[in-house]
This record gives structure tokens, C-alpha cells and sequence, in this order.
């Protein structure tokens, strides 16, 4: 009976985990980008949904630069962070802010060619206009 029990709880929660790292592949994803307010770089991902309001996102990132975006490629999906992988591409609304933190989006720090790591990943800046910065996994 124990035996029969230990196994239960055993697959319950290994498939718990193993749901949890799937990996996923859509055509647009919406999803918010946390801007450090000191490195002046995109941090973390997030799905954007109704559990993401103003108040909750300033408590969980004080001071952070919140932007809106789309991620458009495969992603896995590691606590409430997203984590994408491949040739994914992120589109960032730059003027468009949910959160502005303690700075306005510093275009000069990300021109064309820019690399750097977003939630250990490398993304490489592709594009920057006016109100949209455009970066691909590398």
C-alpha cells in the first residue's frame, strides 16, 4: 500500500514537472519585458496577462522599466518567466510602457548589431525605430 502510494505521488509530481518545462511554439505571444533600472538592459520575460496589473508588477520589480512586446518562436515557460529558444524574435514596443520605472527607454544603448543576455540567453539587437526595438535569439 505505502509502496503503491510513494509511486502515485512520485509520477504525480514528476508530471507536474515535466508539464511545466514543455516547450512551446506559437505565431505571436504578448509578453512584458523588465528593464534594470541600473545595467539599462531587458532582464526578464513574462506572458502578458490579467494576473499582470500595475500594482502587483511594481511590488514584484521596484524601479524596473516595464515594456509590452510579442515574442514570435518557440519558448519554454520556467515559473511565471518565459525563456525563449531558437530563432525566436521579440518585438519590444518601446514607447509603450506599463511600468516606466526610473528611466525612459535609453535607444542609444541598444544600436543595431548590440548583443547581450537576456535571462542567460543571447539576443542580438536587429532592429531599433522609433517606438520599436526588434531582437533575435542567438
Amino acid at each position: 500500500m505505502s509502496r503503491c502510494l510513494i509511486f502515485s505521488f512520485t509520477l504525480i509530481y514528476l508530471s507536474f514537472v515535466y508539464v511545466q518545462a514543455q516547450p512551446m511554439v506559437t505565431k505571436e505571444t504578448k509578453v512584458l519585458l523588465v528593464m534594470d533600472p541600473v545595467t539599462e538592459d531587458f532582464r526578464f520575460m513574462e506572458l502578458f496577462d490579467d494576473r499582470n496589473n500595475v500594482e502587483t508588477l511594481g511590488v514584484k520589480y521596484p524601479g524596473h522599466g516595464i515594456y509590452i512586446g510579442l515574442l514570435q518562436g518557440g519558448y519554454e515557460l520556467h515559473d511565471e518567466r518565459i525563456r525563449p529558444e531558437g530563432n525566436a524574435v521579440i518585438t519590444i514596443y518601446t514607447d509603450q510602457q506599463l511600468i516606466a520605472g526610473n528611466l525612459d527607454f535609453p535607444e542609444k544603448n541598444y544600436p543595431i548589431g548590440r548583443d547581450f543576455k537576456m535571462q542567460g540567453n543571447s539576443v542580438r539587437v536587429v532592429s531599433n525605430k522609433k517606438g520599436e526595438l526588434i531582437l533575435k535569439m542567438k
